[in-house]
């Protein structure tokens, strides 16, 4: 992904929308998820800072897969400054766990780690709809012990801010005017009898542990209430209906609405997600909650069909949805997210709904192209 000339744009974009990177000079962060879609693209903006700015940052990326690290990172894992953490997170997070071993001629030498983190993203979750209905108990185990060891180490290690990506999930099912947009004072309904809630009420609950830690033992930290994310940086596999959408367009086949596609959603592109999650590790208040989405990037599930039907030429066709799928369906009609507490920090977003998803095309055939050149010049040898 880093090869790519126009993700490359999108990164030193981020680098000059952001103020306050003084911060991070000569400092250790944490991010957490750091191979997937919102994790991998905060680290690429580090990655990006450190080579073409110089910013001497340690950059720790816990992640649960290698082979995912090595396949998303690639030849950065041989830099000084980027450190791997391959471990789940709903374990303990020790100082074990940031004892990092460096190649050099000789083999594996041990170094010394850090005794903290300055600054933490916590970014890992199992988000997909699919594991809501069939790992449920996973699901709320990555969100609540996640949250729980990161705020003990956090407690422990004096770290100077953490920032908790949190989901719009967690306000739950609202009756509100199509008009109104949800802001963060704002509470809605979950059913703690529905299997599906488990992924929004294990966010909430993750929600109240950093307030919580924050009043009782003053430990710094904000919450990102993120909308629909997506972008060029998905991982193989997803299930989330953007991201199926995105593909089939790619791949000039037909969309498939499974659905009358009149729920209403907030999205935002990944680098503006980036953006404005930097902006709020740096300028947010500790305890405060903000919302991360694009007032230009509302649409319903069948005008993003529509628009991602256009680009490929294919259309849209309609099909039934499968038991599994329909149990894994949010059930929340309108879900649009108001921005103006982000807006109010400083953050601009770049990217309206059409321009972000030909950016994601464009940046994913760009990857693809790439990726067929190298299998054929290695066919080639």
């Amino acid at each position: 992904m880093l090869e790519s000339a126009l993700y490359q744009e999108d990164l030193k974009k981020i680098n000059e929308s952001v103020f306050s990177w003084e911060e991070l000079e000569q400092k250790n962060i944490l991010i957490t998820g750091g191979t997937g879609l919102i994790g991998s693209c905060l680290v690429d903006v580090l990655l990006f800072r450190n080579e073409h700015l110089g910013a001497h940052i340690g950059i720790w990326v816990l992640c649960r897969n290698e082979a995912r690290a090595k396949e998303v990172f690639g030849e950065y894992l041989e830099k000084e400054y980027l450190h791997l953490i391959v471990q789940d997170i709903s374990e303990p997070l020790l100082p074990e766990s940031f004892k990092r071993r460096a190649q050099s001629a000789s083999g594996l030498l041990p170094q010394d780690a850090p005794e903290s983190m300055d600054y933490i993203i916590h970014a890992a979750s199992k988000g997909d709809p699919n594991s809501f209905v069939t790992d449920p108990l996973g699901v709320m185990n990555a969100n609540v012990l996640g949250m729980h060891w990161l705020l003990e180490y956090a407690k422990r290690t004096k770290t100077t801010k953490i920032l908790y990506l949190s989901s719009g999930e967690a306000y739950g099912k609202m009756e509100l005017p199509e008009d109104i947009p949800i802001s963060e004072t704002m509470t809605g309904l979950l059913d703690s009898l529905n299997v599906r809630n488990c992924y929004g009420i294990s966010k909430r609950a993750a929600e109240t542990m950093c307030v919580s830690a924050a009043s009782e033992y003053q430990v710094p930290v904000c919450i990102a209430r993120l909308c629909h994310i997506y972008g060029p940086t998905m991982t193989t596999g997803e299930n989330r209906v953007i991201f199926q959408f995105l593909q089939k367009a790619l791949d000039r086949e037909e969309i498939v609405l499974k659905s009358e596609g009149l729920q209403k959603r907030s999205y935002c592109y990944v680098a503006d997600a980036a953006a404005a999650l930097f902006t709020i590790l740096f300028r947010g208040a500790p305890g405060e909650a903000y919302n991360v989405s694009n007032e230009k990037s509302v649409v319903t599930i069948r005008g993003l069909a529509e628009i991602l039907g256009s680009y490929a030429g294919s259309g849209v066709k309609y099909e039934q949805q499968t038991e599994s799928e329909r149990r894994g369906n949010s059930g929340i009609m309108h879900a649009v997210l108001d921005n103006q507490k982000l807006l109010e920090l400083g953050v601009r977003m770049e990217y309206d709904m059409e321009a972000g998803l030909k950016q994601t095309l464009e940046i994913m055939k760009e990857k693809e192209d790439g990726k067929r050149n190298r299998d054929c010049h290695m066919q080639l040898q």
